[in-house]
C-alpha cells in the first residue's frame, strides 16, 4: 500500500515499483527478470492510498530484507 499526498484529483497517475535487495541495493531477481509491478489510478482526493501488488516466486528468500523503489508518472 502506497500513501500519496498532494495529487490532482481526477488526473491519472501510474506508480511503477521495483523490489530491491536491501543488503546489496540491487534489484531483486526472479530468475533473470527484475521483480516489478505497476498500478494506474485516478485519485478522487489529493491524499489517499493505492495498493501495488507484486507477484513472484519467493523461494530461497528466507532471511532476505526487501524494499520497494517507486516512481510515479502522470501524463
Amino acid at each position: 500500500t502506497v500513501e500519496y499526498s498532494g495529487l490532482t484529483a481526477g488526473q491519472e497517475y501510474t506508480l511503477k515499483g521495483v523490489l530491491m535487495d536491501k543488503s546489496t541495493g540491487e534489484p531483486l531477481l526472479d530468475g533473470e527478470e527484475q521483480v516489478t509491478s505497476e498500478a494506474t489510478f485516478t485519485p478522487a482526493e489529493p491524499n489517499g492510498t493505492v495498493d501495488v501488488l507484486f507477484t513472484f516466486d519467493a523461494t530461497g528468500l528466507e532471511g532476505t530484507s526487501v524494499a520497494v523503489s517507486f516512481r510515479s508518472r502522470s501524463p
